[in-house]
């Protein structure tokens, strides 16, 4: 069976522009995490009638609405369409509307701490509410999102830097955590590019490190000039109208003049695949907050590995290991985010930075 490993939807790492007005525009002391995760079902897959979506979201409404009056954690807007904001304790806000495919749910940011003291309510309320409705995450469509604020790397630009670089030399990451989708644009680690892709990315980051000292603008710049237009895992983009942050031939002196800093960035991982519940979307959080507190100890740039295709199992789960263990994580406690034939693998196939795995290909059958 031949593998195409661009048809998995790796994950898509971009920085944009939102509308959510909680982003903060000062450098925050701690990262807060946004999510949007995404629900679907067969009929919604299929196609559905804006009646069965009518149906289905004032299934889900009676469900929230039920357990905000027994818990007096929420408060749900009545409407005659169904749910579109639920207002929670603690000023956190949720929005439901409707992707491609899918429900999609997005909430308030808040920091990893403030995430782990409300899990159990956005399960009731959300996960388990959706699935009253017969909706559920999917693990080829679309998956669930995770943003990361980036007030906070406002004064650290080296952290965000060595953040993203790292996240693509691990290329294996996104065979375990990445949900299945078969669109294109989500196909997107470096390892995948074509050459101009990686040539002119490879360009830029090298403009980028012979900057003396640069700054948060620089590596936005630089980012952006590499990255817009192109379908690689990141991108930066204005959300609001889905132009690009840095206009064709723009100087760097330019962009640095006229570059507004908005309340509102983010930069989004997208489509993971395991959101399945609250626990896991915590568990995807604390990886990324666990490695972005290890890598603001490195004070010089991360060198970029040469981009390689993973169509090797062991190798894809020893990038994974290796990626929790170099942040002081233990990666048998997060076992469940694995694709599923691989969960219960015995321990002695794991070593950190290679696992030993029965399959020698990276095959979409491995997942179901």
């Amino acid at each position: 069976m031949r593998c195409n490993i661009k048809s998995f939807g790796l994950w898509i790492l971009y920085i944009f522009l939102t509308s959510l007005s909680s982003w903060a525009q000062e450098p925050t002391k701690a990262l807060i995490y946004g999510p949007e995760w995404t629900f679907t079902s067969p009929e919604i897959v299929k196609g559905a009638t804006f009646e069965t979506y009518d149906t289905i979201k004032q299934k889900f409404r009676k469900s929230v609405e039920a357990y905000c009056r027994a818990s007096g954690k929420c408060h749900a807007d009545n409407l005659s369409q169904g749910i579109r904001k639920i207002q929670f304790e603690n000023q956190v806000t949720v929005f439901i509307s409707r992707d491609e495919g899918v429900f999609e749910v997005q909430a308030t940011p808040l920091t990893l701490e403030k995430w782990q003291e409300q899990e159990k309510i956005f399960q009731l309320a959300i996960f388990n509410s959706m699935k009253s409705a017969g909706q559920i995450p999917h693990e080829r469509i679309g998956g669930g999102h995770l943003n990361i604020g980036l007030a906070f790397f406002l004064d650290k630009p080296l952290l965000l830097r060595n953040f993203i670089v790292d996240f693509y030399n691990h290329p294996g990451l996104g065979v375990v955590l990445n949900s299945l989708s078969e669109n294109a644009a989500y196909s997107a680690y470096l390892d995948q590019a074509s050459k101009l892709q990686k040539d002119h990315f490879i360009k830029q980051l090298a403009l980028l490190d012979q900057i003396k000292n640069p700054d948060f603008f620089d590596v936005v710049y630089h980012l952006g000039q590499a990255l817009q237009n192109q379908m690689l895992a990141l991108t930066i983009k204005n959300f609001d109208d889905n132009s690009d942050i840095v206009p064709e031939k723009m100087s760097r002196a330019s962009f640095k003049k006229q570059f507004k800093i908005s309340p509102t960035l983010r930069m989004e991982i997208r489509a993971l695949r395991p959101q399945a519940n609250m626990s896991s979307f915590v568990q995807v959080m604390q990886i990324f907050d666990s490695k972005i507190e290890t890598l603001a100890s490195i004070k010089k740039p991360i060198a970029l590995q040469k981009p390689k295709p993973i169509i090797d199992g062991w190798k894809a789960l020893g990038q994974f290991a290796d990626y929790l263990e170099s942040s002081g994580l233990d990666w048998k406690n997060y076992r469940n985010l694995m694709p599923k034939l691989w969960q219960n693998l015995p321990e002695e196939n794991f070593i950190r930075g290679q696992v030993k795995i029965p399959q020698k290909k990276i095959c979409r059958r491995l997942f179901f």
